[in-house]
């Protein structure tokens, strides 16, 4: 794999990168140390196809329902 592609639990690199970014404050400094929020964005490249293609379904049915409640409202 590449390196920008690489998962968070495949070394230090991927932790260094993650520790540049700036506290705002105490609480998302214990945040992101204690609790482990994320901190930056999932990307769906980099996950399995399996993963990506249900995200994709999970997706389009929030869509599909969004776009039936739409019309039922507006009938």
């Amino acid at each position: 794999m590449s390196k920008d592609r690489m998962h968070e639990t495949h070394g230090e690199a991927a932790r260094e990168e993650a520790e540049e970014n700036l506290v705002f404050n105490d609480v998302t400094d214990h945040m992101n140390r204690i609790v482990g929020v994320p901190s930056r964005r999932a990307d769906l490249g980099a996950m399995p196809a399996a993963l990506r293609w249900f995200f994709y379904f999970v997706m389009t049915i929030i869509a599909l329902f969004a776009v039936l409640l739409i019309v039922s409202i507006v009938k």
